[in-house]
């Protein structure tokens, strides 16, 4: 056993996508179901985040889905009681984004109902742009669904750690308020050039290292310093296996 270092986010070991966990094998945060956030992001899936239920409304739920004889990983968004569109996004960092800028790409997913595709951008001074709002994916037959889109030649956000673009698919081609259903995503991939290719998987763990640079699971031990009836303090130390695009929030788990 050993720890899997990456030395920088680019499109080197991500094959011809420049997507993270397109396959949607990474589920740290668990597998649900569970509930979108009301507001803000709401990641399950890493590196994806859906619209949270203060946009929607309803009650949906997010969770990890297997496709036929379990062949692949599924992202699968059980939508109920919706009161406007849904959608799925990824963003993308300015590191991988900036090398993009001024080229054409072409995003494809699979899809158990034909999504609608809205791409944006941010320019160098962080302000949201628009590529296209909400176009009709071209069906590409079975199940895949593709749009060749022309990056920005610009310069994408101020500073390489953050947001260059962003890649969102829209449940049902757009439809709002989104019908109760279920509604399956996979392999997804924004590669350069006219045409979507077959899907390129990627190795599982290199998957995962590429997770870790937003999202860490960690084990850590501690030392009790002081404690009383009511309170107690204590001296933990932990280490990250792989380094993160920004001094990470910690959250405690019992």
């Amino acid at each position: 056993a050993g720890n899997v270092q990456v030395s920088g986010l680019n499109t080197a070991g991500l094959g011809r996508t420049v997507l993270i966990n397109g396959c949607f094998s990474q589920w740290q945060r668990g597998s649900g179901p569970t509930a979108p956030n009301a507001t803000g992001t709401s990641y399950l899936a890493d590196r994806w985040t859906v619209r949270g239920t203060g946009g929607s409304g309803g009650s949906p739920t997010v969770e990890f889905a297997w496709g036929p004889d379990k062949k692949y990983s599924m992202f699968r968004y059980n939508a109920t009681g919706l009161t406007s569109g849904s959608y799925v996004e990824q963003r993308v960092e300015a590191h991988t984004a900036r090398a993009m800028a001024g080229k054409e790409y072409t995003v494809s997913v699979y899809a158990s109902h034909k999504p609608a595709i809205a791409l944006y951008w941010y320019n160098d001074n962080d302000v949201l742009q628009t590529i296209t709002g909400g176009t009709t994916m071209a069906d590409e037959g079975d199940s895949r669904y593709s749009h060749t889109f022309t990056v920005p030649d610009d310069q994408l956000a101020s500073n390489v750690n953050l947001i260059g673009l962003v890649i969102r698919f829209r449940f049902n081609d757009n439809q709002s308020p989104l019908a109760n259903g279920t509604y399956d995503i996979w392999q997804a991939q924004v590669e350069p050039g006219p045409v979507c290719t077959p899907f390129s998987a990627i190795p599982y763990w290199t998957n995962f290292s590429f997770c870790q640079r937003y999202y860490q699971r960690l084990g850590v031990r501690g030392k009790c310093l002081n404690m009383n009836a009511t309170s107690f303090a204590t001296l933990s130390t932990g280490y990250v296996p792989n380094s993160m695009r920004a001094n990470p929030e910690l959250v405690s788990q019992n």
